[in-house]
C-alpha cells in the first residue's frame, strides 16, 4: 500500500489574481492517487471583484473539494495591512502608517509594533483612507 504525500498550499486571499489562480490550479493538478492535497487559505475575498468573479472563484473551489482537495479556510491568515499615499497626484502603497494615523485610531506606537502594523517614522501627514483601514483592521482582528 502506497502512503500518500501530503501537500498542502497556502495563500492568503483567493481571487483572480495571478498567485490565487495559480495556486488553485498547481493544487488541481497534483495526481491524487500519489498526493493528499490541502489548500489552506484567508477567509478574506477581493472587494474589487464582480459578482461573476465571486462566483468563479467559489466554483473554482467547489470544483477542488470534488476533486478530492481539502479546503481549509483560517480567518486570521490575511494580507499585511499596508498604507496608500498620495504624492504628485499618484496613489502607491506606502512603506507605513505615521504616527498621527496610529493616533487617530488610538494606537500608540508600541502597540502597532506589537501588533505587526508598519510604521513609516518620516511621514507625518494623514491620510483618512488609511485611518479608516486602519480602524477596520484594528475591529476585525479584536473579534
Amino acid at each position: 500500500m502506497n502512503k500518500l504525500i501530503k501537500i498542502i498550499h497556502v495563500i492568503t486571499r483567493m481571487d483572480m489574481g495571478g498567485s490565487a489562480q495559480n495556486t488553485l490550479l498547481t493544487a488541481l493538478h497534483h495526481d491524487s492517487r500519489n498526493y493528499n492535497v490541502w489548500l489552506i487559505k484567508g477567509s478574506t475575498l477581493e472587494s474589487a471583484m464582480t459578482k461573476a468573479e465571486t462566483e468563479l472563484v467559489e466554483n473554482q473551489l467547489e470544483t477542488a473539494k470534488v476533486q478530492g482537495i481539502e479546503i481549509i479556510d483560517v480567518p486570521s491568515l490575511v494580507r499585511r495591512i499596508s498604507p496608500t499615499v498620495t504624492s504628485r497626484k499618484r496613489t502607491r502603497e506606502g512603506r507605513g502608517f505615521s504616527r498621527n494615523e496610529l493616533l487617530q485610531v488610538g494606537l500608540s506606537f508600541g502597540e502597532a509594533l506589537r501588533l505587526g502594523i508598519p510604521i513609516d517614522k518620516r511621514r507625518n501627514t494623514v491620510y483618512e483612507e488609511n485611518v479608516t483601514t486602519l480602524k477596520n483592521w484594528v475591529n476585525e482582528i479584536k473579534d
